[in-house]
């Protein structure tokens, strides 16, 4: 068995493979995830995944992470127009002279329906007291082992 420390990367389309890869690497049995990073989107995946394991195993980080993205999508046709709209926007970017196209530009607009979404698939407080007690029944050893 690999144990692996993983780094997920974020940013759009590479959120989406991250989000893939670390459902396929968890749910591995040749592999053992130890730790976790991530930025952007890669945090919010390391996120889903860490909780999953602390909670249900590699299977329920597995779900976790297909559930929120999923819920995440663009399902409605206002939703589909809205996403399209941006991507076009995006990219035009570098090309004609136009405001920077990204959710940390703007976190009033959808920053409050983002921690909603998040806090549906994960219960901070939970994780929080899994933390603390996580700390508490692992005290780090010297080198010299005592």
């Amino acid at each position: 068995m690999r144990t692996v420390a993983i780094a997920c990367q974020g940013g759009g389309s590479h959120t989406a493979f991250t989000g893939g890869a670390l459902q396929r690497l968890l749910a591995d049995p040749d592999h053992r995830v130890v730790g976790l990073s991530g930025t952007s989107g890669g945090a919010v995946c390391a996120l889903l995944a860490w909780y999953g394991l602390l909670t249900g195993g590699a299977a329920e980080a597995g779900r976790l992470l297909e559930r929120f993205w999923a819920a995440n999508a663009a399902t409605t046709l206002s939703a589909k127009a809205a996403n399209a709209w941006l991507v076009a926007l995006a990219r035009l970017e570098g090309r004609v002279s136009l405001p920077t196209v990204s959710p940390y530009a703007y976190p009033d607009i959808a920053g409050g329906a983002f921690i909603d979404l998040l806090t549906r698939h994960v219960d901070v407080d939970r994780l929080a007291r899994l933390m603390r007690r996580a700390r508490n029944t692992t005290s780090p050893k010297s080198p010299n082992g005592v």
